[in-house]
């Protein structure tokens, strides 16, 4: 009985891991039209297989980021503060995080809802292996209470799982006359 219950089990994976050309019962789906930002993965929430090309970074915007910003500036000034609930939006090589409070603390803070377009940092991301990105934005930064233009770079190293990835940035920008780096590192 133990091996006629294996055997049922097995038979599935073979036809599973023929390819299509070898008559497989199953296709991908996406018939290799995905591009380097997408992944060919199932979105049926049934038994059925129903595969897709959905964006790579959609793994990294499916949950809240939570994390901690410091600002210095170039006289030693610093300022650091907790970014909790950063509920991110995805497009195929960007991710839009809140920043530098989700809406709902915004809300909560100013009794109205954020701009979006200064309430949301572009992370235009580079590679998608590395998933290393450029920031090019101008953002309202609570450092200072201004709206500045940040420069720099980061990546989302993904340490056992896109549930643990880690999100690291920095950044400087001018104001003043005086020059600020900021460094931010969250997890989900």
């Amino acid at each position: 009985m133990k091996k006629l219950l294996l055997l049922l089990l097995c038979v599935p994976l073979i036809f599973i891991t023929c390819n299509k050309e070898e008559g497989s019962l199953f296709s991908d789906g996406c018939q290799g039209e995905c591009d380097e930002w997408e992944r060919c993965i199932n979105v049926s929430m049934l038994p059925s297989v129903d595969m897709r090309c959905r964006p790579l970074l959609s793994i990294y915007y499916s949950g809240y980021w939570n994390g901690q910003l410091n600002i210095v500036d170039d006289l030693g000034n610093s300022f650091t503060e907790e970014l909790l609930n950063l509920n991110p939006i995805c497009a195929k090589k960007y991710i839009m995080l809140p920043y530098p409070l989700s809406r709902s603390a915004f809300y909560y803070n100013n009794g109205i809802y954020p701009d979006t377009e200064l309430n949301y940092l572009d992370l235009e991301f580079t590679d998608p292996i590395s998933l290393e990105f450029i920031i090019n934005d101008s953002i309202y930064d609570p450092f200072v209470e201004s709206i500045v233009f940040y420069q720099g770079t980061g990546q989302i190293k993904n340490t056992n799982g896109s549930a643990h990835a880690i999100l690291e940035f920095n950044c400087e920008y001018f104001f003043e006359d005086h020059t600020f780096s900021v460094s931010f590192s969250a997890t989900r």
